[in-house]
Protein backbone atom coordinates (compact mmCIF):
# COMPACT_ATOMS: atom_id res chain seq x y z
CA UNK A 1 0.00 0.00 0.00
CA UNK A 2 0.77 3.53 -0.95
CA UNK A 3 0.87 4.53 3.04
CA UNK A 4 3.72 1.69 3.61
CA UNK A 5 6.71 3.47 5.80
CA UNK A 6 10.23 2.34 4.01
CA UNK A 7 13.76 3.34 6.06
CA UNK A 8 16.24 4.07 3.10
CA UNK A 9 19.55 2.33 3.65
CA UNK A 10 21.14 5.73 2.47
CA UNK A 11 21.02 9.24 3.82
CA UNK A 12 18.71 10.71 0.99
CA UNK A 13 18.49 14.40 1.28
CA UNK A 14 18.03 13.79 4.91
CA UNK A 15 15.36 12.45 5.10
CA UNK A 16 15.37 8.77 7.68
CA UNK A 17 12.25 7.29 6.16
CA UNK A 18 9.71 7.99 2.95
CA UNK A 19 6.43 5.95 2.05
CA UNK A 20 5.73 3.53 -0.68
CA UNK A 21 3.55 6.19 -2.47
CA UNK A 22 6.06 9.05 -1.88
CA UNK A 23 8.74 7.34 -3.83
CA UNK A 24 6.35 6.11 -6.52
CA UNK A 25 5.14 9.92 -7.31
CA UNK A 26 9.01 11.49 -6.74
CA UNK A 27 11.21 9.00 -7.24
CA UNK A 28 12.08 9.21 -10.99
CA UNK A 29 13.11 5.76 -10.92
CA UNK A 30 10.19 4.00 -9.81
CA UNK A 31 7.39 6.30 -11.17
CA UNK A 32 5.35 7.17 -14.26
CA UNK A 33 4.83 3.73 -14.45
CA UNK A 34 7.89 2.83 -14.97
CA UNK A 35 8.12 -0.69 -16.78
CA UNK A 36 10.65 -3.22 -15.64
CA UNK A 37 12.26 -2.95 -19.06
CA UNK A 38 12.60 0.81 -18.56
CA UNK A 39 13.99 0.63 -14.88
CA UNK A 40 16.82 -2.13 -16.39
CA UNK A 41 17.84 0.28 -19.02
CA UNK A 42 17.62 3.49 -16.60
CA UNK A 43 20.18 1.64 -14.47
CA UNK A 44 22.00 0.46 -17.06
CA UNK A 45 22.74 3.58 -18.64
CA UNK A 46 23.70 5.27 -15.02
CA UNK A 47 26.93 7.03 -15.43
CA UNK A 48 27.74 7.44 -11.96
CA UNK A 49 31.10 7.98 -9.89
CA UNK A 50 32.22 4.80 -7.35
CA UNK A 51 31.04 5.62 -3.92
CA UNK A 52 33.49 7.00 -1.20
CA UNK A 53 34.88 4.86 0.54
CA UNK A 54 34.00 1.25 -1.81
CA UNK A 55 37.73 0.24 -1.12
CA UNK A 56 37.01 -0.07 2.17
CA UNK A 57 33.59 -1.21 2.80
CA UNK A 58 33.22 -4.00 0.47
CA UNK A 59 35.76 -6.12 2.80
CA UNK A 60 34.29 -4.83 5.31
CA UNK A 61 30.72 -5.86 4.65
CA UNK A 62 32.29 -8.96 3.24
CA UNK A 63 33.43 -9.86 6.63
CA UNK A 64 30.77 -9.09 8.02
CA UNK A 65 32.30 -6.23 10.24
CA UNK A 66 34.53 -8.61 12.09
CA UNK A 67 37.92 -7.64 12.36
CA UNK A 68 40.64 -10.14 11.45
CA UNK A 69 43.79 -10.74 13.58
Amino acid sequence: PDDTVIYPAHDYHGLPLSTIGEERAYNPRLGNNRSRRSFIELMDNLVLEPPAKIEEAVPGNLACGLRQG
